[in-house]
């Protein structure tokens, strides 16, 4: 009843805000309610997940802690990163996304969340989101997606063997996504996980769309105000020439800014994407020396 009621509000409305707090208190209590929250919104964890987080609830404190440092101490360094996929393709809301972070606020509730493989799966949609718009541009890719057959792929949409198995991300979600991973990231588990190999081509991806697109949409725009401007004709007045250029500023960013192309974001979409990337890289390092030392880098 209560996840119900919180789908039918919309998502910047307080009263949801309350209710999804709700939801979060008892997940908390009953840590089974948030793998039941998961399934209703399609995300099925793996077998092998679901049995290490039942096992996990069945543990005193001291013993989930030895288990931990057990279960660190048996895995190379590659594998503690590693997550077993998603078996289910997900198609979330951003009503969805609010409601699941704020019921994501307890320690549980973050282990099931990574352990059901649903913030990979994310993160790595949202970089080939972020790649697929630099290739349409023609701006550069960061180091570890700047190989041929790579920009090949993302500029004819063709998906990787890895990429296969993860829906396509809608340009308008990718600022709802940032703000979940923002809103999950309150953990030092989380951080630690957001600040790890696994999520560091987002924040390469995320950087290079931001700075680049932003570099290249002001160039296009002067160039397009100084055309404009010498086609006005000599009697023009300078107030005239300008309002001339004015609608053609904001479509002269034809890289990313531009609504025409379809492949591309609208200057609403990249203003949410930049103000949603400050507050996650803001999370991110947040009282996390590691991550402020990654961002630094």
């Amino acid at each position: 009843l209560l996840y119900n009621w919180s789908m039918s509000l919309p998502s910047n409305m307080v009263l949801k805000k309350a209710v999804d707090s709700l939801l979060c208190s008892m997940c908390h209590i009953h840590p089974t309610y948030f793998s039941l929250l998961m399934s209703w919104m399609g995300i099925v964890a793996p077998p092998a997940a679901q049995t290490n987080a039942q096992r996990r609830m069945a543990m005193t404190d001291d013993g989930k802690k030895q288990h931990d440092l057990n279960s660190a101490a048996s895995l190379t360094d590659d594998s503690k990163h590693a997550r077993t996929p998603i078996t289910v393709p997900v198609s979330l809301s951003e009503c969805q996304l609010v409601t699941l972070a704020a019921a994501s606020q307890s320690p549980g509730a973050i282990q099931q969340l990574l352990d059901s493989g649903l913030p990979s799966l994310l993160v790595r949609s949202l970089a080939d989101l972020c790649c697929n718009l630099l290739v349409s541009a023609d701006l550069p890719l960061p180091a570890g997606f700047s190989t041929q057959a790579e920009r090949r792929q993302y500029s004819h949409n063709q998906p990787s063997s890895s990429s296969a198995n993860r829906p396509p991300l809608a340009p308008e979600l990718a600022a709802p996504v940032l703000r979940f991973l923002t809103e999950v990231g309150n953990s030092h588990t989380m951080k630690d996980w957001l600040g790890g190999p696994e999520v560091n081509p987002l924040w390469t991806a995320l950087l290079f769309l931001l700075c680049h697109s932003s570099a290249s949409g002001a160039a296009n725009a002067s160039a397009s105000n100084s055309n404009n401007s010498s086609i006005s004709g000599h009697g023009a007045s300078p107030s005239t020439s300008h309002a001339s250029a004015a609608p053609h500023t904001s479509g002269a960013s034809y890289s990313l800014a531009s609504t025409s192309r379809s492949s591309g974001l609208t200057t609403q979409q990249r203003t949410a994407i930049e103000n949603a990337t400050v507050a996650f890289f803001l999370q991110c390092i947040s009282c996390h020396p590691n991550n402020q030392r990654l961002m630094a880098q």
